[in-house]
């Protein structure tokens, strides 16, 4: 019986150097798979505790007045439950509101594409990194993209931008037909709009963290 005992501890201790040597050996994984919260194994599927897109040292993205800029992004996994929503402004505005937020999944195309997370149009003059409460929800995996979304009332807001390595679309941003007003974003948008395929090689898109 002893010796089966220590059998099985020098197997599990041969295939834990096993795994480390093997993720060692791993060349820049996606920041997807590798830089996110600890995840949890629920009946084969993979979930995170948090997501982020885009750092926060690369260029700013105005929206236009009232114009809902968006970026699509693939979710490869269960994320949440989600309760705040973190970014960084590069030009903040306390004199006119602003929005950040994400819909769907929905196909390129979609006509009506559904709010999800948003943290309700409010007056951002701070350019620090910071967390801003959301109605709790999870994100499924999907084979549609979710798409993150800003919009202010004057335009004059900006909100930062870095280059990324998960699964996006719409590098640099595209305007969705839709608009918002006084600077909220409206409960659907259509996401017909003109943008790249997606890719993995660092597309541009805002600095934006899902977390619980």
């Amino acid at each position: 019986m002893r010796r089966e005992l220590l059998n099985t501890a020098l197997a599990v201790a041969l295939a834990a150097a096993g795994l480390l040597a093997y993720g060692l050996a791993q060349p820049n994984p996606p920041r997807a798979f590798a830089q996110q919260g600890a995840s949890t194994a629920t009946t084969g599927a993979v979930q995170q505790s948090s997501f982020s897109i885009g750092n926060t040292s690369g260029s700013s993205q105005t929206s236009g007045a009232n114009t809902v800029k968006v970026w699509a992004v693939q979710v490869p996994f269960q994320v949440g439950p989600v309760g705040h929503v973190a970014f960084k402004l590069t030009t903040g505005d306390g004199s006119n509101n602003s929005d950040v937020g994400v819909y769907g999944p929905c196909a390129a195309g979609t006509a009506a594409c559904p709010l999800v997370v948003d943290i309700g149009a409010q007056k951002i003059s701070s350019t620090s990194y910071a967390e801003y409460a959301v109605t709790t929800i999870s994100l499924a995996p999907s084979a549609n993209p979710y798409w993150f979304a800003f919009t202010s009332a004057a335009g004059t807001a900006a909100i930062t931008e870095g280059s990324v390595s998960v699964l996006t679309q719409c590098g640099g941003g595209a305007n969705s037909p839709t608009g918002s007003t006084g600077g909220a974003l409206p409960a659907s948008i259509s996401v017909n709009v003109t943008c790249n395929a997606p890719k993995w090689s660092w597309n541009v898109a805002p600095s934006i963290t899902l977390e619980p």
